[in-house]
């Protein structure tokens, strides 16, 4: 594993990841933010997932549904461990 530089050991390590990961987090969390304002509707992780393939031609078959659902997890929760512990250091 490569050796992280200094000025990269600044950066959180959520902010890391690989792109494709961190375009299908911001994707599919602006589609379930955007929809929650609507209170009839609120579109599922599966779904926003699914619309996610859609937008950028990506085959289902390539990136598994629960391989997606794995890797949205897992950054939502690295995301909010960030923020919460950034918060305390600011307090």
């Amino acid at each position: 594993m490569p050796r992280i530089k200094k000025f990269e050991n600044r950066i959180p390590a959520f902010y890391r990841k690989s792109t494709l990961d961190l375009l299908m987090f911001s994707h599919v969390t602006a589609l379930r933010e955007y929809t929650a304002e609507d209170s009839k509707y609120t579109m599922t992780i599966e779904e926003a997932i699914d619309d996610f393939y859609e937008v950028y031609g990506i085959d289902p078959d390539e990136l598994p549904i629960e391989s997606a659902l794995t890797t949205y997890t897992r950054l939502q929760n690295n995301f909010l461990w960030s923020e919460m512990k950034r918060k305390i250091k600011i307090s």
